[in-house]
């Protein structure tokens, strides 16, 4: 959720400045945006994360790239200068690795290292933001995107997914933000296939990140009676395999992947016939009765219900009387 913005369907009266000049006609008027298309990226860094991952990750580097209106993250260990410096090694071989985006110039906050700098400047041309500004730096405002969607992630995921592992769902949640963001340089397109190309879904089918699931076992990989599948849970599609899932398995604790997922989402439940069902349909009858009226209305659906509540509980014939 996010705080209302001001000014939204204001009640405030406004008072109409009279005016003798003619009301001319409406015309079919043309309104023209022009996006300057300035090849610019901008990062920064998140506070500290409340849980460490399996891996030490604490912090989150965000990058936004301007024209492509993209976002992209990438965990970080630590904020040293070294641990920076992979973090932004990493992000920009990942942006530019299509040739389609390749930034000129790289805003980073004032408080970045001379190293730091050194090797952005390897890439691109940097500017600093003036101090204790953080509006001239747009990854600020990609930050509290990017926070907002992570936020609204973990808040689906199962209540037995450990903590730990949140770092492996950011590149779905990277993914699945930039399919939900417009591109600046060409609106009708995605930021995701301004930077990527286009995204298939039937190539990589996209699932709850955090679900718990039922992963298949081969046999090579079973006893001769054990289960068929085992619990995990779901962290990603994969991006190097067709209609294939990364599964962290709950039992090995390591990460498999597989084509043969069962997804547990507590999300998804099977129709049943409830009390309040009945209740609602007995003060409907009471309201005709008073009324002197016969209410027909709603007993097939109820005789629909009562019949598909004993075929998904197995209820006995006997039992249904």
């Amino acid at each position: 959720m996010k705080q209302q913005r001001q000014g939204v369907r204001s009640t405030r009266t406004r008072i109409k400045e009279e005016s003798n000049a003619p009301t001319l006609p409406k015309r079919k008027d043309v309104y023209v945006k022009i996006h300057n298309a300035s090849d610019t990226m901008h990062t920064d860094q998140t506070g500290r994360f409340p849980a460490t991952s399996s891996r030490g990750n604490k912090y989150i580097m965000v990058l936004v790239e301007v024209d492509g209106n993209y976002i992209d993250a990438e965990p970080m260990k630590s904020k040293s200068e070294g641990e920076m410096i992979k973090t932004y090694l990493t992000l920009w071989t990942r942006l530019t690795r299509t040739g389609t985006v390749e930034p000129t110039t790289h805003i980073l906050d004032n408080e970045a290292s001379d190293e730091y700098k050194k090797v952005t400047r390897q890439n691109c041309t940097i500017q600093l933001v003036p101090p204790d500004n953080h509006r001239r730096n747009l990854a600020e405002r990609a930050i509290q995107t990017f926070k907002n969607h992570f936020k609204a992630v973990l808040a689906g995921v199962d209540d037995t997914f450990p903590m730990r592992l949140w770092d492996k769902l950011l590149p779905q949640t990277v993914l699945t933000l930039n399919l939900l963001r417009q591109s600046n340089a060409v609106p009708t397109v995605s930021a995701y296939q301004y930077v990527n190309g286009n995204f298939d879904y039937s190539k990589m089918p996209l699932a709850p990140m955090g679900c718990a699931v039922q992963l298949y076992q081969n046999s090579q990989r079973r006893n001769s009676w054990a289960a068929n599948s085992i619990d995990g849970w779901y962290l990603q599609t994969s991006p190097e395999h067709y209609r294939c899932h990364i599964i962290h398995v709950k039992q090995t604790k390591s990460e498999r992947v597989s084509d043969t997922v069962f997804f547990k989402t507590k999300y998804i439940t099977y129709p049943t016939l409830t009390p309040a069902d009945i209740i609602t349909k007995a003060l409907n009858d009471l309201t005709n009765a008073l009324k002197d009226k016969n209410n027909d209305e709603g007993v097939r659906q109820l005789e629909a219900l009562k019949q598909l509540d004993a075929i998904l509980n197995n209820v006995p014939d006997h039992a249904k009387q």
